[in-house]
């Protein structure tokens, strides 16, 4: 069996929760990996909301709003331009836009970062995810830019230009670029392909299964639509769980995941899962997990109730606190508004 390695922050995303709170909406998880290799990611709408996600209006459940808008403290404002806030997924409808640090940001000129798809204007060339100019060297026995591609690396069976590759189908693997975004094929860069979903790195065909633990069904438009919430399915987006259930991490395909136990129903043991019995989102027959709760768990590292993220740090005696909001730790790798910061801190 693979030897696992998990720091006490991958565990504390991992396990953290967050509220989900809106009008009444069917929730489903969209596993199609936006920034998660596991499939677990946030919850997404069957239907367009009209009484909530459009621009000023509240926020829909799980912190959702409609297409071209993100949630920000709470109400939907418009997203992708340049400048703005970064659309769910990491994504900028801006021309020459990338999302950095959940800003959609300049791209593709010397000195800026590469454009997604690992492109770079005027000829230039994305080495190590930074573009450099026309004719200037790539570095390390690269070869030259010429066209958009060093001499020596990144097109398709080429090694790796530090970690990237030309063009929208081809991705690093093991050093070498590699075709990516069909069915069959590893996920492009940003967890995408160029049909289907991308489910556990890889690519598959729409109406596969897909997302964590396989349990969602690949849909149009690459999205993994998951059931959610209940009783062994998993957490909703911000690891919610209906009719205050216990949002529990175990490990599944992909890496860690996190499943719904239900009230009064036993939430797992050992290091991954709580203790006790689910009470009221609380592990440990309603002693752990929530907000000022001692943390869960076999090692004291996780929460289980809405908003609550186990404070990082040594120990085994550490406490639950709010998650989510501006400043505070990320809930299971989201935040009520914008992305989870590399950090691990809401922005």
């Amino acid at each position: 069996m693979r030897a696992l390695v998990i720091s006490s922050l991958t565990l504390l995303v991992a396990c953290s929760v967050a509220a989900c709170n809106g009008p009444a909406q069917l929730p489903t998880i969209n596993g199609g990996d936006g920034g998660s290799k596991d499939g677990s990611a946030v919850v997404t709408d069957m239907a367009v909301s009209t009484t909530c996600g459009n621009a000023g209006q509240l926020c829909c459940a799980g912190n959702q709003c409609n297409r071209g808008f993100a949630c920000r403290n709470g109400t939907c404002a418009a997203c992708g331009a340049l400048g703005s806030a970064c659309c769910p997924g990491g994504t900028c409808s801006a021309q020459d836009a990338v999302c950095t640090n959940n800003i959609c940001a300049s791209c593709g000129g010397p000195g800026q970062p590469c454009c997604p798809g690992g492109s770079c204007g005027s000829g230039g060339c994305c080495v190590g995810n930074s573009c450099i100019g026309a004719g200037q060297s790539c570095g390390n026995n690269l070869g030259s830019c010429d066209a958009g591609k060093c001499a020596n690396c990144g097109a398709l069976g080429q090694p790796c230009c530090r970690g990237t590759c030309v063009g929208q189908g081809a991705v690093c693997t093991q050093n070498i670029c590699s075709a990516c975004g069909m069915p069959g094929q590893p996920c492009c860069a940003g967890a995408t392909c160029g049909a289907g979903c991308c489910s556990a790195g890889q690519c598959v065909a729409e109406g596969a299964p897909c997302g964590q633990n396989q349990m969602g069904t690949c849909g149009m438009g690459g999205v993994c639509n998951v059931p959610c919430g209940d009783p062994g399915q998993p957490c909703c987006g911000g690891s919610v769980c209906k009719n205050n259930g216990c949002c529990v991490a175990g490990i599944g395909m992909g890496g860690i995941t996190t499943t719904c136990a239900a009230e009064n129903a036993a939430c797992g043991g050992g290091g991954m899962g709580g203790n006790g019995n689910c009470v009221a989102g609380s592990c440990g027959d309603g002693a752990c997990g929530a907000v000022g709760q001692p943390c869960c768990g076999q090692f004291g590292l996780f929460c289980t109730a809405p908003h609550a993220a186990c404070a990082f740090g040594m120990g085994m005696n550490r406490t639950c606190e709010a998650c989510g909001a501006t400043g505070q730790p990320c809930c299971n790798g989201q935040c009520d508004a914008g992305q989870c910061g590399f950090n691990n801190l809401c922005p």
